[in-house]
């Protein structure tokens, strides 16, 4: 006598809901018999062997309409054309997914940078950065540096005139501080800007010097003991502005109560 199965038991073999099952019958892909005397819809083994083939199709990610085309209407050559443009996408996920591991680390860098660096005013360094102003839209420019690379993350930042530092009054300092210039700013651990091909005339280039770097951990409108902070270190070091001062957004907190928001500052001294 011929062995058969349940939908409830091959869905319990194959680690699958019944739901599941019933899809692929309603697709025709694969399909259970209907008992004419109890009308009990059930597989034979020749089901079961199908079914299994159709689970490792599903687990190489073939969509359940090529699985049906693969099943019904493949002869050999055609079974292997299809395996091979499979194995060209899946190459092109783990590209993608390669480049989303990339940005990850990359946020996970600027968080530990963060943590190690909370409360402080430092003299350090800066990575090389690529920096392009704002002139149609954020997402336009952010755009731009995602043609260039998709491993790390383009950051939306304002730029201040090195003369913030040198305001006298508060009156001084506020004009300056409310109106900086908006741009996106980006790590260059790639040495893309050394790469044939860069677009020099699109992208300035903000090669490793030494800055005073500190971080803001509460919103902008409270930044101000901050950059006086900053203002007194540097007048302690006997440290002067040499170029713009970047204030480069890593994350946002919306929320009642949150830690605010985190932006790094760069400030090159001489």
């Amino acid at each position: 006598m011929e062995h058969v199965y349940t939908v409830g038991q091959l869905a319990r073999f194959f680690g699958v809901s019944a739901d599941t099952l019933r899809l692929y019958d309603r697709m025709g892909i694969v399909c259970p018999k209907k008992d004419p005397n109890t009308r009990y819809r059930y597989y034979n083994e020749k089901d079961l062997i199908c079914l299994a083939y159709v689970m490792c199709l599903r687990g190489i990610e073939l969509p359940l309409e090529k699985i049906r085309t693969v099943l019904y209407d493949s002869d050999l050559v055609e079974l292997r054309e299809t395996m091979r443009q499979q194995e060209k996408m899946l190459v092109k996920k783990i590209e993608q997914m390669e480049h989303l591991r990339s940005q990850v680390h990359d946020y996970y860098r600027t968080f530990d940078n963060a943590l190690c660096n909370r409360d402080e005013v430092v003299l350090r360094r800066n990575e090389a950065m690529l920096y392009k102003p704002m002139k149609d839209s954020l997402l336009t420019t952010m755009e731009d540096f995602r043609h260039l690379t998709q491993n790390n993350v383009p950051k939306f930042t304002l730029v201040y005139d090195k003369t913030l530092f040198d305001a006298c009054t508060q009156q001084e300092f506020e004009t300056i501080y409310r109106h900086p210039r908006y741009a996106v700013t980006m790590k260059d651990d790639e040495d893309l800007r050394r790469s044939s091909g860069f677009p020099a005339k699109e992208f300035r280039v903000f090669a490793p010097h030494l800055c005073v770097f500190s971080m803001l951990h509460r919103g902008l409108d409270d930044s101000g003991p901050k950059f006086l902070e900053i203002k007194k270190f540097m007048h302690q070091k006997g440290l002067r502005p040499s170029g713009e001062i970047w204030v480069r957004m890593t994350s946002t907190h919306a929320g009642k109560g949150g830690a605010g928001d985190h932006f790094e500052i760069w400030v090159p001294v001489e």
